[in-house]
Parts: C-alpha cells; structure tokens; sequence
C-alpha cells in the first residue's frame, strides 16, 4: 500500500474511531510496482500478482510520472483537497 494511501487511510479511521462512528473496510483495486533499472530503464507491474507491463524507456516514463506528479499533496484548493481524502479514491493504472 502507497505511503500517502496508507497514511491517509489511518487519519479517516482515527477520526472515525474518535467520533464515535464506524471504520471503514481498506480495500485496494488496483496496485503497482515500478522500479528504476537507471541506465537500463524501469519495469512496471500491475496487479497482486506483478504482471510485467511497460519495460525499460516506456516504464521509465511512467517512473518519472509518479515521482514527479502523483506521490505529491494535492493542490491548495479546497476541493482538490477534500478529493484526495476521501478513503474510497482510487487513482487509475
């Protein structure tokens, strides 16, 4: 499980517990592995059982991408903000 999943995950049942209500189930659909190979590119693996996708420039591509867009906060927008929390999000592969 991604840090900012699992970290925004433990906020929404924390304040769920101290408010008295029901914690939520943690399910995720989709997950991935993607490692920088350096010279050699990257693999990327979607799913549980790490099928091997993009390799080398391609997956080297996607590397870039998550490391540079989708591992940071959300914009300083209220809406933004407030999408990115809800536990049920799930960004698509």
């Amino acid at each position: 499980m991604p840090a900012r999943t699992r970290g925004r995950l433990c906020r929404q049942q924390y304040r769920r517990g101290a408010s008295g209500l029901l914690t939520k189930r943690y399910h995720q659909e989709a997950y991935a592995t993607c490692l920088d190979l350096g010279e050699a590119g990257a693999i990327f693996a979607l799913g549980w059982d790490r099928k091997l996708k993009p390799v080398g420039a391609e997956a080297k591509k996607a590397k870039q991408e998550i490391n540079t867009g989708w591992i940071y906060p959300p914009r300083a927008e209220r809406a933004a903000a407030l999408a990115s929390a809800d536990p049920e999000h799930v960004t698509e592969l």
